[in-house]
């Protein structure tokens, strides 16, 4: 856990990573868990009709995957 605390690494980067490692995003999973959310909101915003968690967000939604490859090569999507 401490690798992600490096000099060279930008403070809002550790940060994210932590929070992702700590399973603390703001998903819709964990909004349901703090009764900030109805438990009928519980489904991936991306429209795959899954459980929106983290492990869903960054490793299995296809839809979030495309738009993450557009943001990172500078294309816009409509």
């Amino acid at each position: 856990m401490t690798e992600i605390w490096n000099k060279e690494v930008p403070l809002k980067i550790s940060l994210f990573a932590w929070c992702l490692l700590r399973d603390r995003l703001p998903t819709t999973d964990n909004l349901i868990k703090r009764h900030i959310l109805h438990l009928n909101a519980h489904l991936c915003m991306g429209g795959c009709g899954l459980i929106e968690d983290a492990k869903h967000l960054f490793l299995s939604c296809d839809f979030l995957a495309i738009c993450g490859m557009a943001f990172l090569t500078g294309l816009v999507i409509i």
